[in-house]
């Protein structure tokens, strides 16, 4: 009698992705009537190490705070669960309504209008940049803007300080050689030297920006002003904790485009799902003599977009591992990768379990179980205020859930900690993951055999410094 078989695809990607273009999660808020309208679009933190996040979102907090129209702090700091980011656009959005209409009551318009912008602007592994926008509406034909930004270290959240030597008459020749010759009247006392900006510049995906206030600016029509200088041309005044999460210094012949990115095939992981569904055939052989288990596959995604080096990292049985290599080769070319804006070859991994017996909708149910966990790295304060670390031991008693990051075991396999030292407190199999340092000596964490690795506990808690 012939039996039933079921064939479940994972996409294991590496995390570098995730932790480029993961870090945060759009949220929105608007309240709108005859008098007033109010929106707030903000890129809030959701992904990433502790420290990183408290301080981070300690940021936008103060920013939604604060009353850019009078200067001053307009309402008490929200203090519920800050991870919660539509929670904490409801409560600075409620709270600014009334100042909206009492604004509007005290100077006798008709409406008063706001709009407030957190835009994450730039990131790479090792920091994000958020750029604040701010309008503010009396008539429908008037508004005030203000614009500036902050960059953030990803290890620890330092608000990093962009320029070196900004007082040296080299660095102030190049303010002034880069300043636009017809937009040098419109800032105060630029008669002679193009001033510094009284807001700290920040680093945007090709270079550093600079952002001049209404305060600054001169001519009345003007709102605010910005110049970006390329990564190229102002190399030489970053600062040293900008050099290095840059990666390198930037060359001088080119721009560095800050944006990677990840292979993809077409239509995302479901239609790559449905693709190797569609034509791997489970082999006759395998199948009569009960055959089953997980075959892994690695290959290489070309920069044409065409698969290559096809081989068995794990293998099971010869006909499972020969019918995974033909149903991979056989892929249509994939979109590839891009790493500093450069179209680059990649290294991916497919996991391919065959499975026998049981119903489609059973097998399909018990590929999916165990496919969720949490990770959490962070100093040794930072645990034991979570509950996390207690007496030198981990996990025991209450500690916060919320504070870690769930994943999908089948897809992310490497984590990393953006530190010179890392050391695993909850115990995973020796031989189901490195913890090792990159090239840039920042440890990162490789899951090589995730069943194995999760078997144990499905929280996993690092202590970095």
């Amino acid at each position: 009698m012939r039996k039933w078989f079921c064939i479940a695809i994972c996409l294991l990607v590496n995390m570098s992705a995730f932790a480029q273009y993961g870090t945060t999660k759009h949220y929105e808020y608007a309240d709108s009537s005859r008098t007033h309208n109010l929106k707030i679009h903000v890129d809030y933190p959701v992904k990433g190490n502790p420290a990183f996040l408290r301080r981070v979102r300690t940021f936008i907090m103060e920013t939604l705070e604060y009353d850019s129209y009078s200067g001053a702090a307009s309402m008490g700091r929200y203090n519920g669960d800050s991870s919660d980011g539509q929670a904490v656009l409801k409560y600075y959005g409620v709270g600014g309504v009334p100042i909206l209409k009492k604004r509007r009551a005290a100077y006798e318009w008709e409406s008063m209008n706001e709009e407030r912008v957190i835009k994450r602007i730039a990131e790479n592994d090792l920091f994000v940049s958020f750029e604040v926008t701010t309008i503010i509406w009396d008539t429908p034909y008037n508004a005030v803007v203000s614009c500036y930004g902050e960059t953030f270290r990803k290890s620890d959240g330092k608000k990093l300080n962009i320029i070196a030597n900004s007082q040296s008459p080299q660095f102030r020749k190049l303010l002034n050689d880069r300043f636009p010759e017809d937009m040098k009247g419109y800032l105060i006392d630029s008669e002679t030297d193009i001033p510094i900006p009284n807001t700290k510049p920040y680093l945007i995906q090709s270079g550093v920006r600079f952002v001049y206030q209404k305060r600054e600016v001169t001519a009345p029509d003007a709102q605010y002003i910005q110049e970006d200088i390329a990564f190229p041309e102002i190399q030489q005044f970053l600062t040293e904790d900008v050099k290095e999460i840059l990666g390198h210094s930037p060359n001088n012949n080119a721009q560095m485009d800050l944006q990677s990115a990840e292979p993809e095939f077409a239509g995302g992981y479901a239609a790559l799902y449905e693709h190797l569904n569609r034509n791997l055939k489970y082999p006759v052989i395998a199948e009569e003599n009960g055959i089953q288990g997980d075959v892994e596959i690695q290959f290489v995604v070309e920069k044409d977009g065409s698969i290559t080096n096809v081989t068995v990292s794990k293998s099971v049985d010869p006909s499972l591992d020969k019918e995974a290599i033909r149903v991979v080769r056989s892929m249509p070319n994939w979109s590839p990768a891009k790493k500093n804006g450069v179209i680059v070859r990649s290294q991916q991994h497919l996991t391919i379990p065959f499975r026998l017996g049981g119903s489609y909708h059973e097998s399909q149910t018990s590929s999916m179980q165990k496919t969720q966990a949490w990770f959490l790295f962070g100093s040794e304060n930072e645990l034991m205020e979570q509950g996390v670390l207690k007496d030198g031991q981990v996990l025991r008693g209450k500690f916060n859930k919320d504070y870690f990051t769930k994943i999908d075991t089948r897809i992310d396999k490497e984590i990393k900690l953006y530190s010179k030292s890392a050391r695993m407190l909850t115990s995973h199999p020796a031989n189901s993951f490195t913890l090792k340092p990159d090239e840039n000596k920042l440890y990162v964490l490789r899951i090589t055999d995730p069943q194995q690795f999760w078997s144990t506990s499905e929280y996993l808690v690092i202590l970095v410094k």
